[in-house]
């Protein structure tokens, strides 16, 4: 429909670094309910607005989710990207390494083809796999192994993944993004709260719910390998 095709065209246009740092502090003012002033470029984050290092990893997440950023770096650390501007240069960046448009789908388009699929991806699914919850969990397995340099063994389904394995919930924040950029996940709801996926089983189970509700039954093998 209009509404579709209007949205597919304005989502493909490169935007402007001015116009990327827009919405992210849209997205940050809305997430913790500040005013969009307190969020000058120079700004930290922590120190001066009190957003933590979970919750500026949560917004990470969202922002790579909204504009389909590949994998962070392995070098990356959230302690060097401490201010907006800092945020901005490495969202602008990442997007333009990716070979892609910075891609900025709006909460209404998002809410609009929720029911269908994501429409940037929407041309890369017609040849994909169905990708079942096994292979889901294993390829989640693989990813999580790799980062933390554990072997693939250590993490059954319930195993708790702080309590046992001691990956603390910074660390589970980022693998979360991690996944959510690589699955191309929507945002995620309101009610998330990362003390409710503390296992193996339930990050899957969450991952394949959010695929499901994206894309419909035929979810999307990855963007690319693990492993």
């Amino acid at each position: 429909n209009e509404m579709a095709a209007a949205g597919v065209t304005k989502s493909a246009a490169r935007m402007t670094r001015a116009a990327l740092q827009e919405q992210i502090v849209a997205l940050f003012a809305q997430a913790m309910e500040y005013p969009p002033e307190v969020f000058a470029e120079d700004v930290a984050l922590e120190a001066e607005l009190g957003i933590d290092s979970v919750k500026q990893m949560e917004l990470l997440g969202k922002l790579e989710a909204q504009f389909h950023l590949p994998a962070r770096p392995e070098t990356f650390r959230l302690s060097d990207y401490g201010t907006l501007r800092k945020i901005t240069d490495f969202v602008h960046g990442a997007s333009i390494t990716s070979g892609q448009p910075n891609v900025a789908v709006s909460t209404e388009l998002r809410e609009h083809t929720a029911a269908t699929r994501p429409l940037v991806s929407a041309a890369n699914e017609v040849n994909s796999p169905v990708l079942s919850r096994e292979e889901l969990q294993s390829q989640i397995v693989a990813l999580f192994a790799q980062a933390m340099e554990y072997p693939p063994e250590v993490f059954t389904e319930e195993v708790a993944l702080e309590a046992e394995l001691g990956i603390d919930s910074v660390k589970q924040m980022e693998l979360l993004g991690k996944l959510e950029a690589q699955y191309e996940l929507p945002p995620r709801p309101e009610s998330f709260r990362l003390s409710d996926y503390g296992t193996l089983r339930k990050i899957t189970d969450f991952v394949y719910e959010a695929l499901s509700a994206s894309q419909g039954v035929a979810q999307r093998s990855p963007a690319f390998a693990v492993g």
